[in-house]
């Protein structure tokens, strides 16, 4: 398990720098571009349309589409990786800890939503390992391919495909090119997250400042929002329930759950 922090937003220093190039040039050979359709999501993806990592980063995101993600698996093992689910209970996605278990694609198939997966890589018992100067783990936001639309990692949020795949952008990295997802799409993913942690409120910033979305782009993401987050209220009991069940089970002297929940 790992705490979660909200940390400060600190400029990268050059050996930072250089080791997020290297990570991301190890991703691009894990990740053969013929084989799985796949994007950078988060951060990583917004220094690519801003011209450079401006603060620090603490992990890698990937986005990939449901019907790649047999293929996606099998890839991961040939490289000595494997996929784990964080916070596998229902109705919870954020926890102050991460609780991370062993899954599989075909779990995640099975299940009626995605819950949040990461990609690590594995020793011979299966146990994850951790090398800082290689890219060692990544978040996994697995999307969903529709008509008109994409069914967003997790939640299911049907994205306009238009918004989806506009301003999709190549990054290239010590000479190896990284598809980073568009725009739009990152602009509603920091919105959702929340402004009130610092790494989102700044990537917006930098895109407002710069102009990247368009005031009509923004129009269309913010009724999506109003939307999701109307859904989320009317859903919230659910989480509160299994918040709840989780204190109880953490608690062994039975005591009440805090305040709040």
């Amino acid at each position: 398990m790992t705490l979660r922090r909200r940390r400060p937003v600190e400029a990268p220093t050059g050996d930072m720098v250089r080791l997020y190039e290297a990570r991301l040039a190890e991703l691009a050979g894990l990740l053969p571009r013929d084989l799985i359709d796949w994007q950078l999501d988060g951060g990583m993806a917004v220094a690519a349309h801003t011209g450079g990592f401006q603060r620090r980063h603490g992990d890698v995101d990937v986005g990939i589409f449901s019907d790649d993600l047999i293929v996606f698996e099998r890839r991961l093992i040939e490289c000595g990786f494997a996929l784990f689910s964080r916070n596998p209970f229902h109705g919870i996605e954020y926890t102050p800890v991460d609780i991370v278990r062993r899954t599989s694609a075909a779990e995640v198939i099975s299940r009626d939503r995605v819950k949040r997966l990461n990609a690590m890589k594995v020793d011979r018992t299966g146990q994850p390992v951790w090398e800082p100067e290689h890219l060692t783990r990544f978040d996994v936001h697995v999307h969903v391919r529709g008509a008109d639309e994409v069914f967003l990692t997790r939640n299911q949020i049907p994205f306009p495909g238009d918004l989806f795949y506009s301003s999709r952008k190549e990054l290239r990295v010590n000479g190896c090119s990284l598809p980073a997802a568009s725009l739009p799409f990152l602009y509603f993913f920091k919105l959702r997250s929340g402004t009130h942690r610092p790494r989102h409120g700044f990537d917006l910033r930098i895109m407002d400042r710069k102009g990247l979305v368009s005031e009509s782009e923004k129009s269309r993401l913010r009724t999506l929002l109003d939307t999701d987050r109307a859904l989320r209220t009317a859903g919230r009991h659910s989480g509160d329930r299994a918040l709840k069940r989780i204190w109880g089970m953490m608690n062994q002297k039975g005591g009440p759950a805090p305040e709040g929940l």
